[in-house]
């Protein structure tokens, strides 16, 4: 039997190639739209927006604040002000929320509670606002539904009429 050969200590050097990157069009927009979506992602615009409305009817006056955008079963809170900004006290302030926008959400929870529901709306009574008094109605919410919701909030008090906002989110996956 032939002895054997001791092995090497050393691997083979490597052969020699020309180092470089090589990147298709397709890969490089790729690596673009990626690169926004997290510039994007940072900037906190996939995630949920708050938006603000405002309304006034004489001395009645209601601001909202919502969000705009929320993704699905991502809880999220309406903040409603009503404001009395005449001289005078307005007897039975009323709000009105559409049942078309409440229908797309679960978990409803306002504070105050919620007095009177039919078809068309959910109401909360505020009773009396003083002059220069502002009541608050919250309403906690959870995305049950994709798509995007639209409905109104009206307030509404018989010596002033009625401030209308309108309502829109889009609730994504």
């Amino acid at each position: 039997m032939p002895p054997r050969e001791k092995p090497d200590p050393q691997p083979p050097a490597p052969p020699a190639f020309e180092r470089r990157l090589h990147f298709s069009w397709t890969q490089i927009i790729g690596v673009g739209l990626l690169a926004l979506l997290v510039l994007v992602a940072l900037t906190g615009r996939l995630g949920t927006v708050e938006s603000r409305t405002n309304a006034r009817a004489g001395p009645l006056s209601i601001e909202a604040r919502y969000p705009s955008t929320i993704h699905y079963n991502a809880s999220e809170t309406v903040v409603l002000e009503v404001r009395n900004e005449g001289g005078q006290a307005l007897r039975d302030v009323r709000v009105r929320f559409d049942r078309a926008y409440l229908s797309r959400f679960a978990g409803l929870q306002f504070t105050p509670q919620a007095t009177r529901l039919n078809e068309r709306h959910t109401e909360v009574s505020l009773g009396e606002i003083e002059a220069g008094s502002t009541r608050r109605i919250v309403l906690e919410l959870q995305a049950a539904d994709y798509g995007r919701p639209q409905g109104s909030i009206v307030a509404v008090s018989g010596e002033a009429g009625e401030a209308r906002v309108q309502l829109s989110t889009l609730v994504l996956p």
